[in-house]
């Protein structure tokens, strides 16, 4: 199966390296021989690895493709390896769905109350609503649904993690700041919340931020808003200027535009990583420099700056050289207007922070079909290299730059697309700052193996129209994915 980016966990004393293999899930193919398979050099059983370090593979391998297959395992108990850590990791990451034909949650909390110490392994809550458009009915189950989630945060005090979902039924919106306020007030070690669908248009009350604010332990702040959301979207109250504790911040689809925006920005003390981004078609209605000044507030703190798409691009004279503190920086590639590629050094000047070691030239776009191989054309390659050039002949400290690029699945692929790249790989590499195309087929040989899969597939399916195949034929079950655990 092809490999996706390796995960690199430090081990500690024994200075050596837990690699997680993660494969490829989001695509579905009929002859997964065909790709390339990763063969560790040196295999070690997983039941031989320590408790600790099994927690730390699931809570970094992908969760689609680790968490709830081996927790799977611990349910059956099938693996020694989990035989002893079977309860915690039954209960580590819970998930709670109040709708209308759920019994799991009710389940999961008569168990709870049955033996409370079950509660103290909990460290993740995941809050999903979704109920009935009768108001009468749904004003029931939102009282009841909200009483559950209080008791069984008081149940599972040892809680780090919280998620909330309202989702896409608009009677329970009214409720949403007394859903929010529950997790800061009856968790003491709360230190990440995301909350989805709830920016600006439900957490009007001023209370939420009061509560926010008192949560002392909050290091991340994760917060959307609803696309489906058509009501009036009434204005951000007036926030508490560097008062919040927590110092990562992660805004999407702020549909408020920069003036929401740059109040959460200005509400944390010290922010020191920040994510910003929408889903395509709905951006902040600003340039980015204007965003950038926003951000400012934080220039002596901010290490990490992601600004994902966000349909908007970057003015004139863009100024980086004010944040000290700043080590990387991620920027999407339809952030930059095809001229200002031609113009590198103003730009490039422009991004260089005192301190930037890291840059991240980010081509896919979140929730959207990936870019098509051309994408990575020439004057972008060109840009790379400017760029590149311009860093090394300013003695700045940029040692890195990355490409995120992951390519289009169907279709034509045509030639390896980084094949144009390599040259100015072994350049840049000659001035001292590495070039690494971040991609799960990155290499030419697993992007050969698996263009060729998908054009042997396109080939079979149309060769089945001609011959009148068993359509059954073609929903054969892909054989299990597997996790590769290298020590070396």
């Amino acid at each position: 199966m092809a490999a996706q980016k390796m995960i690199q966990l430090h081990l500690g004393a024994s200075q050596g390296i837990l690699t997680v293999v993660k494969p490829i899930h989001e695509i579905y193919l009929t002859s997964p021989s065909r790709l390339a398979q990763i063969t560790p050099p040196q295999k070690a059983y997983i039941s031989m690895l320590p408790h600790e370090l099994l927690f730390a593979i699931i809570e970094a391998a992908d969760s689609f493709v680790a968490w709830e297959r081996i927790r799977m395992l611990s349910y059956s108990l099938v693996s020694r390896a989990f035989h002893g850590i079977a309860t915690e990791l039954l209960y580590r990451k819970v998930e709670l769905r109040f709708m209308q034909t759920s019994k799991s949650t009710a389940l999961l909390y008569r168990s709870l109350m049955a033996n409370q110490n079950l509660g103290r392994h909990i460290r993740q809550i995941d809050a999903g609503f979704e109920f009935v458009r009768d108001a009468q009915e749904a004003k029931r189950m939102v009282g009841e649904a909200i009483e559950i989630l209080a008791s069984f945060m008081e149940l599972a005090p040892l809680t780090q993690s919280v998620t909330v979902h309202p989702g896409l039924v608009d009677r329970i919106h009214a409720e949403l700041p007394t859903i929010i306020k529950l997790a800061p007030v009856k968790l003491p070690n709360l230190q990440q919340y995301y909350l989805r669908g709830c920016l600006g248009s439900y957490i009007h009350s001023i209370d939420c931020f009061e509560v926010l604010t008192r949560a002392t332990r909050l290091e991340t702040l994760n917060i959307s808003a609803d696309m489906y959301y058509t009501g009036q979207r009434p204005a951000l109250p007036d926030l508490l200027e560097r008062a919040a504790s927590f110092t990562t911040l992660h805004i999407y689809d702020c549909y408020d535009g920069l003036e929401a925006a740059a109040q959460l920005i200005r509400w944390p003390q010290a922010l020191r990583h920040v994510k910003i981004e929408a889903q395509a078609g709905y951006g902040y209605k600003t340039t980015l420099n204007q965003l950038f000044n926003a951000l400012a507030i934080h220039h002596s703190s901010l290490e990490t700056i992601d600004i994902g798409y966000m349909d908007d691009k970057i003015g004139p004279g863009i100024d980086l050289s004010h944040f000290i503190a700043l080590r990387k920086l991620t920027m999407s590639r339809w952030s930059f207007r095809d001229a200002q590629l031609e113009s590198c050094p103003s730009l490039a000047r422009g991004i260089l922070a005192p301190e930037l070691k890291e840059f991240v030239w980010e081509f896919n776009v979140n929730e959207q079909s990936q870019p098509w191989p051309m994408a990575l054309n020439e004057s972008c390659i060109a840009w790379i290299h400017k760029f590149g050039q311009f860093a090394a002949e300013q003695h700045a400290k940029l040692n890195r730059i990355v490409i995120r690029f992951e390519p289009e699945w169907y279709g034509d692929w045509g030639s390896y697309p980084w094949e144009a790249l390599g040259p100015v790989k072994r350049d840049l590499a000659s001035c001292g700052i590495e070039l690494h195309f971040e991609s799960s087929v990155a290499s030419k040989e697993a992007y050969e193996k698996v263009a060729q899969g998908l054009r042997d597939d396109a080939a079979r399916w149309e060769h089945s129209f001609l011959d009148g195949n068993d359509i059954r034929e073609y929903f054969a079950v892909i054989p299990h994915q597997r996790i590769a655990i290298n020590l070396h």
